[in-house]
């Protein structure tokens, strides 16, 4: 095994990093996905339920400008640099994917046993360009990958008829904006498994950097690090844990209703922060040497990093509601206004305003819909309160205004 050039990969990232304008929790996420990539499918802590790879799903999320793909692209070209990974295409539907993910196969010693699987790295900048809007099916493919069963995914096309890939492992990193990330993941997905597999990293404040401030890219740390990544991609097998770091994770594990992030929508995500947190334990040790051993100082910091993150995960929800839930009411108050003066109407009734929602929203929304439309004074309830055969008024846009 070849010797490391660095004290820590992800603290010299950082260092590598602390010139451009990324925050430092997306600079710290990209660089523990870039040393989990590296590890592939090659690998693992043994649970008592199966083996557990050390791959991740990050998904950086912030508004415009706030630094989401720079973090990214710097792995992107690290990743690119090393010559030894399937680092896929940003963009691509499920069956490109398919083919993708099972175009460069590899081969792994373990032992006296020969295995053969398939890896790729995606580090998307925009992650509505790499996952198509509501597609379900490419999403229960990509939960396949995460899990790296054993079980091959099979892909059957008209073109290229029936493909097999076997053993998928996938690490991704992603940027989006909040309201994007609502349209790429309806409603309904946060039920499903998808979202539990992602970490969703938030940011609200831009990084400021001098605008002629000296640059710590240099040419001699990203040679480093490159060789460094090479090094984690000869690591293989199990990794071991020292009996303190094992348990505490036991310890966490029991208790870890009692610092979960409170929101509905993270509810799915909850079930699998344990095993995030291991899997990011595995990536800390492989950050710093090849002794694939798992301390309780790597635990610590695992857990860490993610409660750092779990702090602000619902502020992303927040964001995701004024980006899309304020328009969908302007939307429809400007209907109801058109309607109105098109059949020369004061009021509009409650299916003709329910249909309008519904063709927008999920049909699950179009009540709370109408309700947040009442306590924002942006209609008013004009007849009986009858469900199904209401009438609504909108309130006078001066009135609005002055209410503002």
């Amino acid at each position: 095994m070849s010797t490391r050039q660095l004290g820590n990969w992800i603290e010299s990232f950082l260092e590598y990093t602390s010139s451009i304008s990324s925050p430092e929790i997306f600079r710290k996420w990209s660089a523990y996905t870039a040393v989990s990539g590296a590890l592939e499918r090659r690998c693992y802590t043994q649970t008592s339920d199966s083996p557990l790879y050390p791959n991740l799903f990050v998904v950086l999320i912030g508004k415009p400008g706030v630094g989401k793909s720079k973090s990214v692209l710097v792995v992107h070209d690290l990743w690119l640099a090393t010559n030894k990974f399937n680092v896929g295409p940003t963009s691509m539907t499920k069956s490109a994917f398919i083919g993708q993910i099972g175009a460069k196969p590899k081969m792994l010693e373990l032992g006296k046993k020969t295995i053969i699987f398939n890896a790729m790295l995606v580090p998307a900048a925009e992650f509505g360009l790499f996952l198509p809007k509501n597609d379900m099916e490419f999403l229960n493919v990509l939960n396949d990958v995460y899990d790296c069963n054993d079980i091959p995914i099979r892909d059957a096309t008209q073109k290229h008829g029936v493909r097999q890939v076997d053993r998928p492992c996938m690490c991704l990193l992603a940027g989006t904006q909040p309201k994007y990330l609502s349209e790429t993941l309806p409603e309904t997905a946060y039920g499903m498994g998808f979202t539990r597999r992602i970490i969703m990293i938030y940011c609200g404040v831009q990084s400021k950097k001098e605008l002629f401030g000296e640059t710590t890219k240099t040419v001699e740390l990203r040679n480093a690090l490159i060789k460094d990544l090479i090094s984690v991609a000869k690591l293989k097998g199990k990794f071991h844990w020292t009996p303190d770091a094992k348990e505490a994770a036991e310890d966490w594990h029991k208790h870890r209703e009692e610092d979960e992030p409170k929101h509905s929508r993270l509810a799915s995500y909850n079930t699998t922060r344990v095993i995030h947190c291991l899997k990011i334990a595995m990536v800390a040790a492989a950050a710093s040497n090849n002794n694939m051993e798992v301390t309780l100082e790597d635990f610590m910091n695992a857990k860490n990093l993610l409660l750092e993150a779990e702090r602000v995960m619902p502020e992303i929800f927040k964001e995701m509601v004024v980006s899309t839930d304020a328009v969908e009411m302007e939307e429809a108050l400007e209907f109801v206004w058109k309607y109105t003066i098109k059949y020369d109407k004061s009021d509009i009734p409650e299916s003709t305003l329910v249909n309008f929602l519904a063709r927008r929203v999920p049909v699950t929304k179009v009540s709370y819909m109408l309700d947040l439309m009442i306590q924002a004074n942006m209609i008013k309830l004009v007849s009986a309160n009858i469900p199904g055969r209401r009438q609504f008024k909108p309130i006078r846009k001066d009135l609005q205004d002055m209410e503002e």
